[in-house]
């Protein structure tokens, strides 16, 4: 495919399959990638946002010609100049977003330090707040990009501390743990309630107090895992417990949705013991009706 149609592809996709975040310090390694364009993060920032990028262990190879290292490179793309770029880059003949005017060029591989060592460390200040894509371009067609990368995106409101979550984002630990809170309150009211109907308790009703609880898990875990990334940058593990929980509810809650439905809507009910009507009453009334004559 041109490059001229899959520069402009691969930007228009980014927003829809930009995965959630969960960390804003991450390492991970390429490996032989000829991707042309690589999104490694999405971040939002305020006035006082820094991006750090290093890499090391760098080596790229071609079997076409020699990699020009000024075409290799990362930078950030904010998400208000993403329909800019994407009509620069339809309009240029040969088109490399490393030249876009509306991008903030990090780095290239021209910057890296000589071989063996091939390696850079960067931190850079944001100058206006707002989402970002991290991105790494490789413009050298038929080129291979082998490195081991470590990013680090955050906030510093006071000078001092860093805040790991996005902008927007920097509430939730609170949020979930004050929702975990209402939804104990919630488990503990169907106990009292269950303990006090417990003659017609069913299966369900405790069912349903497990998801209550499991709940009430999910968002302190939540929390928990919010809280650790703000401050530190990483979950510490949270994020798989809170995953499991999300899990059992998403799996259980629909099932005692239709169970519900179907054993309190669509099933007949029981008898009424101050409606019933006795034999003799039974007899009056098959009489009457046999010897009345009804007009249609």
């Amino acid at each position: 495919m041109p490059n001229s149609i899959l520069f402009p592809l691969l930007l228009f996709a980014f927003p829809l399959f930009t995965p959630p975040v969960t960390a804003e310090i991450k390492s991970l390694t390429v490996t032989e990638d000829n991707r042309p364009m690589i999104l490694f993060e999405k971040f939002g920032f305020t006035h006082k946002g820094f991006t750090s990028v290093t890499i090391s262990s760098v080596s790229v190879t071609s079997s076409l010609s020699q990699p020009d290292p000024s075409r290799l490179g990362f930078f950030l793309l904010s998400e208000g100049s993403l329909n800019q770029v994407i009509m620069e880059l339809e309009l240029t003949r040969n088109p490399c977003i490393i030249d876009s005017k509306f991008i903030s060029l990090l780095f290239t591989f021209q910057d890296l330090a000589p071989p063996p060592h091939s390696t850079i460390n960067k931190s850079y200040p944001i100058g206006y707040p707002g989402e970002y894509f991290l991105l790494f371009a490789n413009c050298n067609r038929g080129s291979f990009v082998t490195m081991d990368v470590r990013t680090e995106l955050y906030n510093s409101y006071d000078g001092k501390h860093r805040d790991y979550l996005s902008a927007g984002q920097t509430q939730l630990p609170s949020l979930y743990f004050i929702f975990s809170v209402i939804y104990i309150g919630f488990l503990w009211f169907w106990i009292v309630e269950c303990h006090k109907n417990k003659l017609s308790v069913h299966r369900i009703h405790v069912l349903m107090g497990v998801l209550l609880a499991v709940k009430a898990f999910n968002l302190i875990c939540a929390s928990e895992e919010k809280h650790y990334v703000k401050s530190t940058g990483t979950p510490h593990g949270w994020d798989v417990l809170a995953n499991v929980a999300s899990t059992i509810i998403g799996e259980n809650g629909p099932f005692i949705k239709s169970w519900v439905t179907w054993n309190q809507v669509f099933m007949p009910n029981d008898r009424n013991e101050y409606f019933l009507v006795d034999d003799d009453e039974e007899n009056k009334a098959d009489k009457y009706l046999q010897t009345q004559e009804f007009e249609l």
